[in-house]
């Protein structure tokens, strides 16, 4: 049983490789997580030396491994960030669940972290008019995120995430595989902001599975729970803002 995700090639963009990426990798591989036809896409050639590059800057890991999944015969790929914690059956929860079999993408829930410490949950919307895609805008409205299920969104996220390949191969189009950039850094945007608007274009759905949350390391270790406890925060000031004006 597979699941309608199909084969599924695991990609890690290694950058960071947090203590808390490595203990989940770990028990994942360790407790059999993989079916029948999954492989791991990161593997050491006859030299010793790894097929993806490692510590790159991210979109062009993420590009690498993109690649490398169009190789083989795997039906979905799972990006996995290397500053994430994660469930040892994290994978297999994800692709088994019904919900997710409606979207083309699917990634775990978790939190944004900045520098400002905004922790938004995953997820966000496109503006219903964009004059510049060169801008990559996303619409992030408070009062839309739901809490449970699989949600559908514009955007999400890499993080922990399921991609269809049809979805990469439609971005790629005629375009050279060895030259095209699904995940690109314009202006200083995320990496993962061009890849969805271009997801987008082909027609693919999204949605953030809010029922499988992973941990986002960072100086803190910010989990979903942070990120509604964030949320709140929030909700609660808009209102006493709004009955404060009226």
């Amino acid at each position: 049983m597979t699941g309608s995700f199909g084969k599924i090639a695991v990609g890690v963009p290694y950058y960071k490789g947090v203590p808390e990426f490595w203990l989940s990798w770990t028990m994942m591989l360790v407790q059999g997580q993989f079916q029948p036809g999954d492989r791991v896409l990161n593997t050491l050639g006859p030299d010793g030396r790894p097929n993806i590059e490692m510590g790159v800057r991210l979109p062009l890991a993420h590009n690498k491994i993109i690649r490398e999944f169009l190789l083989t015969d795997c039906d979905t790929l799972c990006i996995i960030e290397d500053d994430h914690g994660f469930r040892a059956d994290q994978l297999n929860r994800m692709r088994f669940k019904p919900a997710n079999q409606e979207f083309d993408i699917v990634c775990a829930d978790y939190v944004n972290r900045r520098v400002d410490a905004r922790m938004q949950p995953c997820g966000w919307w496109m503006p219903e008019t964009v004059e510049s895609r060169g801008g990559y805008m996303a619409g992030i409205w408070l009062n839309r995120y739901e809490r449970t299920g699989t949600q559908a969104v514009d955007g999400a996220a890499f993080g922990f995430s399921l991609h269809r390949r049809w979805v990469l191969e439609a971005m790629c189009g005629d375009n050279d595989p060895e030259e095209f950039m699904w995940a690109d850094c314009v202006r200083g945007c995320s990496p993962d902001m061009p890849f969805y608007y271009q997801a987008h274009d082909v027609g693919a759905t999204v949605g953030v599975d809010r029922d499988n949350g992973v941990i986002h390391v960072g100086s803190y270790r910010y989990s979903v729970a942070d990120g509604w406890a964030w949320l709140d925060e929030q909700l609660e000031r808009l209102g006493q803002e709004q009955n404060t004006e009226g």
